[in-house]
């Protein structure tokens, strides 16, 4: 596949939650590349730990899946326009 179509892929992570590194991830893909062709927005937030323990976030789990999951599609699409 590859010599028939060469392509180059670099996969990114980062925090979606955090405008900051979602900008910097934009910004240094436009400056290596110049453009970008594809965005993968698949962003998730999951629960780890202790059934027995309480979760714990900086906001209420709501707020928080909402700015992961939702928010992020705000926060991609005009920086790669």
């Amino acid at each position: 596949m590859q010599t028939l179509h060469p392509l180059k892929i670099e996969l990114l992570s980062l925090d979606v939650t955090d405008d900051t590194a979602v900008e910097a991830v934009i910004s240094t893909v436009i400056a290596n590349e110049g453009h970008i062709d594809v965005v993968v927005n698949n962003a998730g937030v999951g629960c780890y730990g202790a059934l027995t323990e309480p979760l714990r976030f900086a906001l209420s789990p709501d707020e928080h899946f909402a700015r992961a999951n939702v928010g992020i599609i705000a926060r991609t699409s005009p920086g790669c326009l």
